[in-house]
């Protein structure tokens, strides 16, 4: 008899699957925001290496109370922040006598005194710290203020 070759049944292998992990991308905590609002309580002090501090008094477009203060003291890891106004509307006055807003170093020196409508330069505070603190009388209320800070 004939001898007929049956051939062997093809049997396709697949290739191994090898997943392949999607990258890890760090996303970074977004920097702690400073927002506080205060008024006659003796101020706040809080920790952070960036953020923005800003107050709209409550009572605005009404005068607010006479010697109406804020005070906000940051402590920072770093040695020097930049603090950058993103809005300014404080009563405007020869040398801001009556409203203001100053921004105090480390040392407790002045670093300015701020009034009216005009947004100040950048400010680099050095040291571990800075103070801002916001001054107003029973007079002319304005909006209040806004400054962003990067601590390095």
């Amino acid at each position: 008899a004939p001898v007929v070759a049956t051939p062997a049944p093809v049997v396709a292998t697949p290739a191994p699957v090898v997943a392949t992990p999607a990258p890890v991308v760090a996303t970074p905590e977004p920097a702690p925001a400073v927002a506080l609002t205060l008024r006659n309580d003796g101020g706040r002090s809080v920790r952070a290496t960036a953020g923005r501090i800003s107050d709209g008094w409550a009572t605005y477009p009404t005068a607010p109370e006479d010697k109406d203060w804020a005070e906000w003291s940051v402590t920072v890891r770093g040695t020097s922040c930049a603090l950058q106004f993103t809005s300014l509307d404080v009563e405007e006055y020869t040398a801001c006598e009556y409203d203001n807003l100053e921004i105090l170093g480390s040392d407790g020196a002045s670093l300015g005194k701020f009034c009216g409508s005009s947004l100040p330069p950048t400010l680099m505070a050095g040291g571990d710290s800075f103070t801002v603190v916001l001054r107003s009388d029973a007079g002319v209320a304005g909006s209040g203020f806004s400054l962003d800070f990067a601590c390095l």
